[in-house]
């Protein structure tokens, strides 16, 4: 496992420092459940300090588990079919180290980073770090597809005669890579000027690491790169970006001057690397905060619709009110009508009763005074 070495200066209000961070290509083939499973098993079988004890996982998306100083924590962004994970470890002195792997199977794409945050105290950190184990898995599962022609390693490419042109084309600016290309040439004495297999490991998932196989190969090179090839020692670093070009590094036989040299190598790499822009949505805080912000609007359209509803229902509440109270006085009316008329056929039968009386008086009334004419 190889271990990175930088040196910080932090000021008194403490932040945050990115100390590693790369976006990968991925095969199709890893799906999400893959993905979870490589999470789970990386904390298993990783640092002894990093596990976390008694993980069983159930298949759930969105789940967080906790062991003492350290947590592991996976979301699942349906939305854009997007999974975070984020492992935490709290050192005693308050110090807290993010690794996180972010997830994109619309993109096929994985951000890697790895940061820490330092406390008020920290002025001056001597920072150590493991290059994310994690990448080792995918490279190894062939999960991590190919950078143009050139496969994602962990190990040093080492070039002769028979693939020399991966050099050639890099240096004359004919072979564009998503990843810095570094260029480790032999020595005077046809040696390795850095260690290259440690290198390689520091270097993985960030950058190509090829590897001249002998010296004997300066002159042809020298022809066909017009005298701009690194030589006898000398290390290039040829980044993605034309603006940035490239960075080349002698050697001097010194004692000690390998680890110079190799480190000043791993810095330049992880500073292109770290400086890189990177969408929000490739980070674990623009995830989470997307998560959010769609709950959030998913929870207003909900209260929009409940208001709506609301509205709607009392409109309906109002409307049939009017409804009865015209159904109501429509039938007061008609009870009124209905009245009215049973009064006046009442009265009109009344009317006749009381003409019929008054005719049947006058009667009795005529045939009284005829009697009394008699």
């Amino acid at each position: 496992m190889a271990t990175t070495k930088f040196y910080f200066t932090i000021d008194k209000r403490g932040k945050r420092m990115l100390l590693f961070s790369t976006i990968l290509e991925i095969d199709k083939k890893l799906t999400k459940n893959d993905f979870i499973n490589l999470v789970i098993e990386w904390n298993q079988k990783g640092h002894p300090e990093s596990i976390i004890s008694d993980i069983e996982w159930n298949g759930e998306r969105n789940v967080r588990y906790e062991d003492e100083n350290k947590c592991l924590e996976i979301q699942e962004y349906r939305n854009k079919n997007i999974i975070a994970v984020r492992f935490e470890k709290r050192e005693s002195d308050g110090a807290v180290w993010d690794t996180d792997y972010i997830m994109n199977f619309s993109e096929m794409k994985m951000a890697v980073r790895l940061d820490r945050s330092y406390i008020e105290e920290a002025l001056n950190v001597d920072t150590k770090f493991f290059t994310p184990f994690f990448i080792s898995m995918l490279i190894d599962r062939g999960y991590i597809t190919k950078d143009g022609n050139l496969e994602v390693l962990r190990t040093p490419l080492v070039i002769d005669e028979e693939n020399l042109d991966l050099i050639v084309n890099v240096i004359n600016g004919n072979a564009k890579y998503k990843l810095p290309v570094v260029i480790i040439t032999k020595t005077f004495y046809d040696e390795d000027p850095v260690d290259t297999n440690k290198l390689a490991k520091e270097l993985k998932g960030v950058a190509h690491v090829l590897v001249q196989k002998t010296n004997c190969t300066n002159r042809k090179l020298k022809e066909l790169c017009n005298g701009n090839n690194e030589y006898y020692g000398a290390i290039g670093i040829y980044h993605p970006n034309p603006a940035i070009g490239h960075r080349r590094y002698l050697y001097r036989m010194s004692e000690g001057i390998d680890r110079i040299l190799a480190e000043k190598v791993t810095r330049t790499v992880m500073q292109y690397s770290n400086s890189q822009m990177v969408g929000t949505l490739y980070t674990w805080f623009g995830v989470n905060n997307a998560i959010l912000q769609d709950r959030l609007a998913c929870k207003r359209e909900e209260n929009v619709e409940a208001e709506i509803g609301r509205r709607k229902a009392l409109y309906e509440l109002i409307a049939l009110k009017s409804d009865l109270d015209q159904t109501k006085e429509s039938m007061r009316k008609q009870a009124l009508k209905e009245g009215k008329a049973e009064a006046d056929r009442i009265l009109d039968e009344f009317e006749g009763e009381m003409q019929k009386k008054d005719f049947e008086i006058e009667r009795l009334t005529f045939e009284l005074q005829k009697k009394n004419m008699k």
